[in-house]
């Protein structure tokens, strides 16, 4: 049997459903350990209705803590290049919320960074397992449609604002 791996979710927005949707469920692998936030209201409503003691508003704090595992960055889009960096470089595996960064250079970096790190990368994409370019493949291979030189994809995501906060 593995351990479960202890948590810490940096940004009680979009990470309660992060807890709600992943962690949660998933309780025999996962425990959510530590939050943290820059909002001291948002920490300790999210930490009340689930139960989490460690409340943190600094990020570096969280970063040495021995008996976190796994930190999951779903802040704001400018820090997590920062974020992600700082995390792989204290040996923690991390999950990222998207945009994973701004650019390739930073992409590079993060490459390298976890190449270097003990931990592992992953960041949110939550259509990975969506079959719409199998779909599309087979539509090239059946002959229907010929070599696709450039393509978009729009996908209507029927989200309320609440999912947003």
């Amino acid at each position: 049997m593995s351990r479960i791996l202890n948590v810490a979710v940096v940004g009680c927005g979009i990470g309660r459903s992060h807890i709600v949707e992943g962690y949660l469920p998933n309780s025999e692998k996962f425990k959510v350990l530590a939050l943290c936030d820059l909002d001291p209201e948002r920490l300790a409503k999210i930490g009340d209705e689930f139960g989490v003691e460690r409340r943190i508003t600094n990020f570096d704090d969280l970063l040495a803590m021995d008996d976190v595992d796994v930190i999951d960055v779903c802040t704001p889009p400018g820090v997590h290049f920062s974020m992600v960096t700082k995390a792989l470089a204290a040996g923690k595996h991390v999950v990222c919320e998207k945009p994973l960064v701004g650019s390739l250079e930073q992409i590079d970096e993060i490459v390298e960074a976890e190449k270097a790190a003990k931990g592992k990368l992953m960041p949110v994409f939550q259509y990975r397992f969506g079959d719409g370019i199998e779909q599309a493949k087979k539509i090239i291979d059946a002959g229907i449609a010929g070599k696709p030189y450039a393509g978009t994809v729009e996908t209507m995501w029927r989200r309320e604002a609440p999912y947003y906060a």
